[in-house]
């Protein structure tokens, strides 16, 4: 069994995930889901848009299925901020840029295999 943790993000990246399980039921794979949070509103409770329970949970799964994020200009983002974090000088980083630089990647790439037999309805 392969473990894969689904980040759906914030506004549509939500329904695009949710989208996504009933395809992914219907293939039948060996994985098992599990879900973590990331984005505008991570930002917006704590002042980090990708929480270390976040990271934790990467670093245990094989795969990760990231939808849409939030991501605002630095003046925004400081307003965004609980009061009690407002001019610590937290820097907003997106985390698309976050998960590209930390785990090494350059690219999204989204591969699409034809799987003999199968059919979704």
């Amino acid at each position: 069994m392969k473990k894969v943790l689904i980040l759906p993000g914030d506004g549509i990246g939500q329904e695009v995930c949710e989208a996504a399980l009933p395809v992914i039921s219907a293939l039948n794979l060996p994985i098992t889901l599990s879900w973590g949070e990331i984005g505008w509103e991570c930002w917006k409770k704590a002042g980090d848009p990708v929480p270390a329970q976040t990271w934790d949970k990467i670093r245990q799964a094989d795969a990760v299925l990231v939808g849409a994020i939030t991501s605002k200009g630095k003046a925004e983002a400081e307003r965004a901020l609980p009061a009690h974090l407002q001019g610590e000088s937290i820097a907003y980083l997106s985390p698309v840029i976050q998960l590209r630089q930390r785990l090494g990647l350059f690219a999204n790439i989204r591969p699409v295999r034809y799987i003999e037999g199968v059919v979704v309805n």
